[in-house]
């Protein structure tokens, strides 16, 4: 009797244990950026070079997977930006600054805010649920930019593997706007100060990403026993440093 009440102890506990997940982690202690002359409150990009190669940062982190699964990632190495709102069924990774108070610093302007707070929210989600359908009636075409992006930026972490990434990140400047043709966008950080911090995260809608993929994708996925991920990852931080 005792015995069997000690199994059911134990099967009560295991079921209490929650399984592991992947897991993000910042390689870098330290992010740097520059100052800007106070004058320049409009900053589109560096004033010269020397601002601009102390502004460089090479950002490493490592994605690692201990569950006892295979999991997908879909991974842009090419788009690595701040960003505030929530993806459309696919893979977004990105980093967030916050100041000492905890609260978020954003760019201005943001080119990848996927919500814009000018306009009504219900009609952004109306807007992004359009889209979604969009790409699954071009997903029975075989083709969506969201199949492109599955197909060239997918990557699968078996049980116990890791891998490592590296993106490049100038600060307070992210992308400059041309100094001489003045074209493209602009995305800045107007009030960094020393002792804020650096954080990655990893984001993916998996069972949506999975919706919108063709049946010989998702057949790919059954016959392998590979899941997406689905959820969020934060990695731990980094201190922000002014460059001298």
């Amino acid at each position: 009797m005792h015995k069997f009440i000690a199994f059911l102890l134990l099967l009560s506990l295991c079921s209490c244990i929650k399984e592991q997940d992947a897991v993000l982690k910042l390689n870098n202690k330290e992010v740097y950026f520059v100052d800007i002359p106070l004058g320049d409150t409009n900053i589109r990009s560096y004033a010269n070079d020397l601002l601009r190669k102390k502004s460089f940062n090479v950002i490493s982190y490592t994605l690692s997977n201990p569950t006892n699964k295979k999991l997908l990632f879909v991974i842009d190495i090419n788009d690595f930006f701040s960003y505030y709102g929530e993806p459309v069924s696919r893979g977004i990774l990105g980093f967030t600054i916050k100041d000492k108070n905890g609260s978020v610093v954003k760019d201005s302007p943001s080119i990848t805010h996927f919500i814009n707070n000018n306009h009504d929210r219900y009609h952004d989600e109306v807007v992004q649920h359009e889209l979604e359908l969009k790409w699954q009636r071009q997903a029975l075409l075989g083709t969506s930019p969201q199949i492109d992006n599955y197909i060239d930026n997918s990557v699968v972490l078996h049980p116990g593997e890791t891998k490592t990434y590296k993106a490049i990140v100038s600060l307070p400047i992210v992308l400059e706007l041309d100094p001489i043709l003045r074209n493209g966008a602009a995305a800045s950080f107007n009030t960094l100060k020393d002792g804020y911090t650096f954080q990655v995260f990893y984001q993916c809608r998996g069972n949506k990403l999975k919706e919108s993929l063709p049946n010989y994708l998702k057949n790919e996925l059954a016959e392998n026993e590979i899941e997406i991920f689905d959820g969020i990852l934060y990695s731990n931080t980094a201190v922000l440093t002014l460059k001298k």
